[in-house]
């Protein structure tokens, strides 16, 4: 028993010695610029993990941005090609995730990034950048760490809804989402905006309440000054959904059902 003790003993020494020895391969360290964009040094690692971490460094020394690239022989499955984190005085402001293929195809996100608060460090929001041809994006804002509105923007859109936006309780359900049109929509259909809110009952069953459409100055001149139309949801047990409605002007006046 002793002698095994002592054999433990010495392992474990020669681990450490080991460990604590110039026998490691070190990261290998290159500067590979005097002076970026931020008024520093920018430092190149190449990792022994098969990584590479570049570090831009501002006139004083702070860091500014870092990068990191994952090559394929990376060890772990991080799903990241790229990792980009911006710092202001030092503190994170901004992180960009740019995921590798498979996971692109899996979720549909080809990056994602992340906008802190610089004095608390609390995630303001994440941008979702999707892969083609689902063209646009998303923006999850974030308040007291649960999710409070997600934006959805489709830039490329001619015709139809350019942006979605979905107003979250503390619950983080939807409560109300507003639609904006496109020009030739609104061109077209009159209308350019609509407001919906939603409801759940005590079976966490989500309907429809009210509805509101806005119809553009032309419209209304053409159709009795009509600015508003307003939808209220009336719902009863067995019985199919009643819809009212009711229209207002550009004042906010009533001009009938």
């Amino acid at each position: 028993m002793r002698n095994h003790m002592k054999h433990s003993i010495l392992f474990t020494l020669l681990i450490l010695i080991f460990f604590s020895s110039d026998l490691i391969p070190a990261d290998r360290k290159e500067i590979v610029a005097d002076r970026n964009e931020f008024g520093g040094e920018t430092i190149e690692y190449s990792k022994d993990d098969f990584s590479i971490q570049t570090i831009y460094l501002d006139a004083d020394g702070n860091k500014a941005k870092e990068e990191i690239i994952y090559t394929s022989d990376y060890p772990i499955d991080n799903n990241l090609t790229r990792m980009i984190t911006h710092f202001y005085f030092g503190k994170k402001v901004k992180e960009e995730l740019i995921f590798n293929a498979s996971f692109s195809r899996r979720t549909l996100i080809r990056k994602t990034v992340h906008n802190y608060n610089r004095n608390t460090g609390e995630l303001i929001n994440s941008e979702n950048y999707f892969v083609k041809p689902f063209e646009g994006y998303n923006v999850i804002f974030s308040k007291n760490g649960k999710k409070s509105k997600i934006e959805w923007h489709y830039p490329d859109t001619t015709d139809g809804i350019i942006k979605n936006v979905n107003f979250l309780n503390e619950d983080e359900k939807i409560i109300r989402t507003e639609s904006y049109f496109a020009e030739k929509t609104a061109r077209e259909k009159g209308y350019y905006k609509r407001v919906y809110y939603s409801n759940y009952n005590l079976n966490r069953y989500v309907r429809k309440s009210r509805q509101e459409w806005y119809f553009t100055k032309e419209y209304g001149q053409q159709n009795q000054g009509i600015h508003k139309k307003v939808e209220l949801f009336h719902y009863s047990l067995g019985k199919p959904v009643k819809i009212e409605t009711v229209y207002y002007d550009q004042d906010g006046q009533y001009l009938g059902n």
